[in-house]
C-alpha cells in the first residue's frame, strides 16, 4: 500500500479563495533564543522567548484579461479580516490580518506575472487539530 500527500495549498480571505495561487506558506516564529550562560558541560541551560510572530505569503499568477485582487485597498484597520489556509488535512485560521506589502513582478519575456502578497496575523487557530504525531501509521 502506499500513502499519498498533500499536493495543493488553499487561501481564503475572509471566505473568498484566492484564485490562481502558485504557492503560499505560513510561517510561525516565536522568537526563541538560547541564554549563553556558564556552566561545567560548556552548553547553554535555557532560552528566553518573545510573543508568536505569524507571517503568510501567497503568490498568485496573474490572469491577462483579469485585474488583480487590490488586497492592499483593503481597510485592515476597521475591518475583521481572517484568512484561512488549508494545507492537506490541515487547516489554520488567521486573525487580525495585516497587509505588510505587495510585489508584483514579470522576470522576463516568456515568464508568467506574479504578484506577492505579505501578511501579519495576531492571532492563529488549528481548527482541525488532528496531527501525523498522534496517529499510528
Amino acid at each position: 500500500m502506499s500513502v499519498k500527500y498533500a499536493d495543493r495549498a488553499f487561501i481564503s480571505v475572509n471566505g473568498q479563495k484566492l484564485l490562481d495561487l502558485e504557492s503560499c506558506s505560513l510561517k510561525q516564529n516565536k522568537s526563541r533564543k538560547a541564554v549563553p550562560t556558564m556552566s561545567s558541560d560548556g552548553y547553554n541551560r535555557g532560552f528566553v522567548e518573545g510573543n508568536w510572530d505569524i507571517d503568510i505569503t501567497a503568490v498568485i499568477a496573474v490572469v491577462n484579461t483579469l485585474a488583480r485582487p487590490k488586497l492592499e485597498k483593503v481597510d485592515y484597520e476597521s475591518n475583521t479580516v481572517q484568512i484561512t489556509m488549508t494545507f492537506g488535512a490541515d487547516v489554520w485560521t488567521a486573525g487580525s490580518v495585516f497587509l505588510k506589502d505587495v510585489g508584483d513582478d514579470s522576470s522576463g519575456v516568456g515568464s508568467e506575472v506574479k504578484t506577492t502578497f505579505n501578511f501579519g496575523a495576531l492571532t492563529l487557530t488549528d481548527t482541525v487539530g488532528n496531527s501525523i504525531l498522534f496517529k499510528g501509521i
